[in-house]
């Protein structure tokens, strides 16, 4: 049977704030960032012309639950901003102060605004830039997909002058085209400061590739002079290949490209040989090995690719990595039919690199951890714990026919550097 019972309603800012445990200031500014709420016109012979407020338990749980990691800062920040009354009143203040003590002074009286210091993707393609008291500063509507990953967006100041600025990771929806891959970077009060779009027209063994580029992964941490950053945009073209990498200045110029006919996955920004100086970390998978691979570039470089396929490209210049590493496929990945790539590198307290890889499957499982001394030789590897799983369940189903031994730690060992 079903039932008859009426949905939970919360009428009022009030019942809607103590349902969400904040203020009423602040449940109102959750509206502005997607909080599910309905209005009813006043009646027609009241004297208060204000629509009244409710919203439904439901609703806004269910809201709760998808809502992305950040949006949790909104609803803790109970020190909302001025109310206009009160800063009408301050502004009056502080002008008949200023005059009063004459315009020089008037620096003491006027605060900087307010820096943006994380962010928040929201259900609907929406991206909201947050103050250090949760409060929201500005927010962007896009027409096109933005990932909740916490790793699409990064709040930092790029040009040293103690200003923040935000980079946003966008795909977004053209008419009769395909979807356009771009990375957006906004001044602290939410203008546009630049925008680049990856990729670039590439022509191989007589076929024009169509210059459709999904970006990767990026990075805002490398170091210029100055206290000036660079930011690096790994993309890889749809669906066949090359990748692209580019590097930028603070102002969105291109300083630096390197190309790759493989299919790179990850970039991390680190100081590989401990000069001071931030190198570029690739890892992916080199396409004629079929395993994983790690590249080393400097953020300078001109215009370089590699491997470098003939006919490929003649404008740019060959093989410029610092490094290129091939690494040993695992008997697991053979028997399964697919791929190991490189996840992730850092470096570590002892002064290694730690290179992670994964079975590049959809199933994200780890795989092993090598530590790398400054020329990428293994000094250690270590198998993971999911790794472990998956192998004994393949012996078990009798696809592979020995345990994860020394032996096999041993051939896992042994990389083949091209560069």
């Amino acid at each position: 049977m079903e039932s008859t019972m009426p949905e939970a309603r919360l009428d009022g800012w009030k019942e809607i704030a103590d349902h969400l445990k904040v203020s009423a200031r602040t449940a109102q500014r959750m509206e502005g960032v997607g909080l599910p709420v309905h209005r009813l016109p006043a009646p027609s012979d009241s004297q208060v012309k204000k629509q009244r407020v409710y919203a439904f338990k439901s609703e806004i749980d269910a809201w709760l639950r998808s809502a992305p990691a950040g949006i949790e800062e909104v609803a803790r920040a109970d020190a909302p901003p001025f109310a206009p009354s009160r800063r009408r009143a301050l502004w009056v203040g502080a002008a008949v102060l200023v005059v009063a003590l004459g315009g020089g002074a008037a620096f003491l009286l006027f605060r900087r605004p307010r820096e943006p210091v994380s962010a928040a993707i929201l259900p609907g393609n929406k991206f909201v830039v947050l103050a250090e008291d949760g409060a929201v500063l500005w927010s962007k509507q896009f027409a096109g997909y933005l990932s909740p990953s916490t790793q699409s967006w990064r709040v930092i100041d790029l040009d040293g002058d103690s200003r923040k600025e935000v980079l946003l990771a966008a795909r977004e929806e053209r008419n009769n085209a395909p979807d356009e891959h771009s990375l957006v970077c906004f001044n602290g009060d939410g203008s546009v400061r630049w925008r680049y779009v990856p990729g670039g027209p590439v022509r191989w063994n007589g076929f024009d590739y169509p210059n459709q580029y999904q970006m990767g992964d990026f990075s805002a941490e490398g170091r210029l002079k100055g206290g000036r950053r660079f930011t690096a945009v790994l993309a890889n073209h749809r669906p066949y290949y090359p990748a692209q990498l580019s590097v930028l200045d603070p102002e969105g110029h291109v300083i630096g490209e390197y190309w790759n006919t493989s299919y790179l996955w990850t970039l991390d920004v680190i100081d590989v040989d401990g000069d001071g100086q931030d190198e570029i970390a690739l890892g992916g998978i080199n396409n004629v090995h079929h395993g994983p691979a790690l590249a080393i570039v400097d953020h300078d470089l001109k215009r370089a690719i590699s491997p470098v396929p003939d006919g490929f490209a003649p404008s740019f210049e060959r093989g410029r990595e610092r490094a290129y590493v091939l690494l040993p496929r695992t008997d697991a990945a053979d028997v399964l039919g697919v791929d190991s790539r490189v996840k992730k590198v850092v470096r570590s307290a002892e002064d290694h690199l730690e290179v992670s890889l994964e079975i590049a499957d959809g199933s994200h499982t780890s795989e092993r951890l090598y530590y790398l001394d400054r020329r990428l030789h293994p000094q250690r590897l270590d198998f993971l714990e999911n790794f472990v799983a998956l192998h004994r369940r393949l012996e078990q189903e009798g696809r592979l026919d020995h345990a994860l031994d020394e032996s096999e730690k041993g051939r896992l060992m042994r990389f083949e550097h091209l560069r």
